[in-house]
């Protein structure tokens, strides 16, 4: 081999490419001028196959070295989808999962490294490009409390009759789900966006990653978003429900974990008497123990109560009793 070694480069790189990538790294690891001409080869030919592995390998185990081979010789900006019954990547900056997928999930580099918490990583993807902002959906969001199209309160008292548009995921919000704070921190102070969008037009669906750490019941996050002025404390979603009732509106599903929510959500200034719109018709609005008990969540609304919140007046309750749901 030591022959081999003093051979011209241009003749080394020519007999290494018509080596397979073990033949490559086996003659890599011999010695430093094989390794500085074998290790861009790797890259580059995994680049040209179009198998970006390596890169969410990286990016789960935190390996740094790899994501500056990655970052040189490859791109670290990358998403990888599920089509039918392989992975497919793209890198072209601009993945549209309603054109450029036939089905399945997709995520990123900077999903994997959040949802882990390598938030070295994180810092590194960063700062070679990676978009904070950038949209997921994979099975690990099926957990979220929220779905692709269920992230509106469903007081499960009504039909509903059309679905809304679809959303995808941040970064920070797996981050959250993940309670990977550190991470989260980071992101936040990188100027992550809090929004939750629809996935073909890219807007605010009005939910955003403090609901998500509110039925989580992530107490450090909601602080942290919160107390960084990132969203207010009585902030509406779309249907104009403060993040208060999303705390109570979840207590007995997802194992209660939106409990840990309220106590830190008064502390942080939320209105437990705010009032917010409570039926289909306009200028309907009630406090949030009202809206509870007239869509038949009185346990959840004794919780409120119990944390101070006015109770029903006895003419709101003569109402209500007289009151005739109709259920589709």
């Amino acid at each position: 081999m030591s022959s081999f070694h003093h051979l011209p480069t241009e003749i080394v790189c020519r007999v290494l490419e018509c080596c397979t990538n073990q033949g490559i790294a086996n003659a890599a690891a011999t010695s430093h001028h094989l390794y500085d001409i074998g290790i861009p080869l790797l890259y580059k030919r995994q680049a040209k196959q179009g198998n970006h592995n390596i890169t969410f390998w990286a990016a789960e185990n935190g390996r740094i070295g790899t994501l500056k081979h990655i970052a040189e010789y490859m791109t670290v900006r990358v998403v990888a989808a599920e089509e039918w019954t392989h992975l497919v990547y793209d890198t072209s900056g601009d993945f549209d999962p309603k054109t450029d997928m036939a089905t399945g999930w997709y995520w990123t580099p900077l999903h994997v490294a959040a949802e882990h918490g390598r938030i070295d990583v994180v810092e590194f993807l960063l700062d070679h490009g990676a978009d904070i902002d950038a949209q997921s959906l994979t099975r690990r969001d099926l957990g979220l409390g929220i779905g692709i199209d269920s992230y509106r309160i469903d007081f499960q008292d009504r039909g509903i009759f059309e679905l809304p548009p679809p959303v995808s995921f941040s970064p920070l919000v797996a981050a959250i789900h993940c309670r990977q704070n550190h991470v989260v921190k980071l992101l936040l102070s990188r100027g992550a966006s809090i929004e939750i969008r629809e996935t073909a037009t890219k807007r605010p669906c009005g939910t955003t990653a403090l609901h998500v750490a509110v039925i989580n019941g992530n107490v450090e996050a909601i602080k942290m978003i919160i107390e960084g002025g990132h969203a207010g404390p009585n902030d509406p979603d779309a249907d104009g429900y403060p993040p208060l009732l999303w705390a109570a509106q979840y207590l007995g599903i997802k194992n209660d974990a939106s409990a840990a929510s309220m106590q830190p959500l008064l502390d942080l200034g939320a209105d437990i008497n705010y009032i917010a719109p409570s039926d289909f018709y306009p200028g309907s609005r009630h406090s949030l123990v009202t809206i509870l008990t007239k869509r038949w969540k009185p346990e959840t609304a004794e919780a409120l109560i119990a944390l101070g919140a006015t109770p029903l007046s006895d003419h709101e309750s003569r109402e209500i009793d007289k009151m005739t749901v109709t259920h589709f």
